[in-house]
């Protein structure tokens, strides 16, 4: 059986994740598609990687290292 369980700290930080961070935007892309289908799951995964050099190139890291904010980058998707 397999369980939809998170664990995070204080700070929201994933403790133990099964599925690379890499392959969970990949998975969110083609979660997308099957929304949007007019958009494949690869321009999804694309412009996912566009918004977050877009955040990057704007200062908008968190505590100097390579994450973004999900609603930052939601809005820029949008």
């Amino acid at each position: 059986m397999q369980k939809k369980v998170i664990f995070v700290d204080c700070f929201d930080t994933i403790i133990l994740r099964t599925v690379p961070a890499e392959k969970t935007k990949y998975l969110w892309a083609v979660e997308m598609n099957k929304k949007y289908t007019e958009i494949s799951a690869e321009n999804f995964y694309k412009v996912f990687l566009s918004a977050e050099d877009a955040l990057r190139n704007r200062g908008r890291i968190i505590n100097d290292v390579n994450e973004c904010n999900i609603f930052d980058i939601a809005s820029l998707i949008y």
